[in-house]
């Protein structure tokens, strides 16, 4: 009668233990709906790793495709203002002398220099549009940058290690508490011939 007994109280405690677990792996699985903002949980753990897994990966993409947009815009920025004072340098030079290219100091008619200042203008102009079309730009990218950096954090904020081990444990106390309950009837065909 003891060693039934004693049986039924690591079966008790063992699926008490598993009912514990249980409860805290739902708790992050359901967790996991108001994180990501999901309809219904993960029914396991090895779903929810593969989610943030899958996640992980097409964020980081995002992100390193937003931060290339953005180097990139800032060197065609550059590229931009380099024109820019280049071109103003040469319409200084163009104001400096009349009558003559600022280049290569031939002779030309009052018409030429003024397309050539027009020209000149224009393309600085020009030029400062497309600085401010990609400084736009760049500033909407940050933002989004910012938001998917954000969601990286909480994809990694997620101890899914944890979670898994939680599982593993859980089976593994399930399948004692089911060896322990097989072992009872036996138990209890040895304690009744001793009665």
């Amino acid at each position: 009668v003891n060693e039934n007994s004693k049986v039924k109280h690591e079966i008790d405690k063992l699926s008490e233990r598993c009912d514990d677990i249980f409860k805290t792996i739902a708790g992050e699985l359901t967790g996991s709906m108001k994180l990501f903002d999901l309809k219904k949980p993960f029914p396991s753990p090895a779903l929810y790793d593969e989610f943030l897994l899958e996640e992980k990966q097409i964020t980081q993409k995002s992100i390193d495709d937003i931060t290339n947009t953005i180097n990139e815009n800032i060197a065609k920025i550059r590229s931009y203002e380099s024109i820019i004072k280049t071109t103003q340098k040469s319409l200084e030079d163009l104001r400096k002398v009349e009558g003559k290219c600022p280049i290569c100091q031939s002779e030309i008619t009052h018409e030429k220099h003024a397309q050539l200042q027009d020209d000149y203008e224009s393309e600085i102009s020009q030029n400062k549009q497309l600085i401010v079309k990609l400084e736009d730009t760049n500033s909407k990218l940050k933002c989004d940058l910012k938001v998917k950096q954000e969601y990286l954090d909480k994809l990694l904020s997620v101890k899914i290690d944890v979670i898994k081990s939680y599982d593993e444990e859980y089976r593994k106390s399930s399948n004692e508490v089911k060896e322990k309950q097989k072992l009872l009837p036996e138990i209890e065909k040895v304690e009744a011939k001793f009665i």
